[in-house]
């Protein structure tokens, strides 16, 4: 049976769909790269078996759930543990280090935003079990994962992962992190408390502030230009001086010192705040 084509519009029918969608549903998509919303979106108009832009405006009007799908559209479900595993080597050999040496009277603040399902998160909190130093106050750690998606959010916040989620981490991580639960694993108790997950929308709420490290990876190439440099300057400006940003592998920042950040390892996209590490 042959497949159907996924439909298509010019830019100008895209936009003028998305101003409907604004006005009549509150729902903003205009922000979000074109290339990548139009896929998406028309995928998503195959799904619900039309075949246009003003079909598809019908169905959202008739129907609440198709419009809760579509706020969904730009969610990024896609993750996975330790992903670019020589990021989180450098992270635990030296960023980690250089954060937490000498300094367990105030409290370490990292974030994750784009959590999606919370492997990021979860992988950083390991990376932060392993590299503490010992007697470090495990209550002074606070890492925060967000999600614009609530539904990612109260997946990530239970921890369980099926079999397939893990398949890939060594078995001696396997062993020491996770418990076998069902046809899955469970995180373990001391890592997940680590862990504050909520939701937060990069575009419209303010960025969690005073932040040692902030791993906001494959985020960024769903926004327009503009809306990333907007979203890197308020990012850059919640990181301490001496702190860290990660970014994902295609999101090199051409211009780094604009934003207050200078290269740290470049190829692995890790950037540091200019300034001398504050304490407070």
């Amino acid at each position: 049976m042959r497949k159907r084509a996924i439909p298509s519009a010019d830019p100008g029918e895209i936009d003028s769909f998305l101003g409907d969608v604004r006005s009549l549903f509150g729902i903003d998509l205009f922000p979000y790269r074109r290339s990548s919303l139009g896929r998406r979106l028309f995928r998503r108009i195959r799904l619900a078996g039309r075949s246009s832009l003003a079909e598809y405006l019908d169905v959202l009007a008739a129907d609440p759930s198709e419009r809760g799908h579509l706020s969904r559209l730009l969610s990024i479900p896609v993750t996975e543990f330790f992903r670019n595993p020589e990021l989180f080597d450098r992270i635990e050999k030296d960023v980690l280090p250089s954060l937490l040496d000498g300094r367990e009277a105030r409290e370490f603040r990292a974030w994750c935003p784009g959590c999606a399902s919370g492997e990021e998160a979860y992988s950083l909190a390991v990376s932060l079990e392993r590299t503490l130093p010992p007697g470090y106050p495990r209550k002074n750690v606070r890492l925060f994962a967000t999600d614009v998606d609530e539904r990612s959010i109260d997946r990530a916040r239970r921890g369980w992962f099926g079999a397939d989620r893990v398949r890939f981490l060594p078995s001696d991580t396997i062993g020491t992190f996770f418990h076998p639960s069902g046809r899955g694993y469970v995180v373990d108790e001391r890592i997940r408390r680590f862990i504050r997950f909520g939701r937060h929308d990069l575009l419209k709420d303010s960025p969690i502030s005073h932040l040692d490290l902030l791993l906001c990876r494959n985020v960024l190439i769903y926004f327009e230009r503009e809306q990333q440099e907007r979203v890197i300057a308020r990012l850059a400006s919640a990181v301490r001086p001496g702190g860290f940003i990660a970014f994902g592998s295609s999101e090199a920042l051409a211009f780094p010192s604009s934003f207050g950040l200078e290269p740290f390892d470049p190829a692995l996209r890790i950037y540091r705040k200019n300034g001398e590490w504050v304490n407070g």
